[in-house]
């Protein structure tokens, strides 16, 4: 055990101070790019890896480094672009809810949970206006 410990001591001293051991690291991908791909284009951090030509691991290690923001791999449904008549529009012209969700591509419960936030929206609108 004190031949380990010792032999492990006499390696590190050998070691020139705030050299990094393992696999070096290749090139990082610019901040610019990053902005241009990954915040601005709207690609998933993989998308921008595959464009850029590098592992997704080195562009979200990168995009921490610049201070970028690290969207979650959620994708959020695009309900968000439509008002609340124009989804009522959407509803009514489907004949139903479901076939309403079917058509934007979403799941019949963040349909009718978009619709109710809409709705509170809506009165915290008309409450505010009194």
């Amino acid at each position: 055990m004190k031949k380990d410990v010792e032999r492990a001591l006499r390696r590190l001293a050998r070691l020139p101070t705030g050299e990094r051991r393992g696999r070096p690291a290749g090139p990082r991908p610019s901040k610019a790019d990053l902005v241009r791909l990954y915040v601005k284009g709207g690609l998933s951090l993989r998308e921008t890896a595959d464009k850029l030509g590098m592992k997704k691991d080195r562009v979200r290690r990168a995009s921490l480094a610049y201070g970028l923001p690290i969207r979650t791999a959620a994708r959020r449904p695009d309900l968000r672009l439509y008002s609340k008549a124009e989804i009522d529009g959407i509803v009514k012209e489907c004949g139903s809810v479901r076939a309403a969700a079917e058509s934007l591509g979403v799941c019949i419960r963040t349909l009718f949970q978009y619709r109710a936030r809409l709705r509170k929206q809506a009165q915290k609108g008309r409450k505010g206006q009194k």
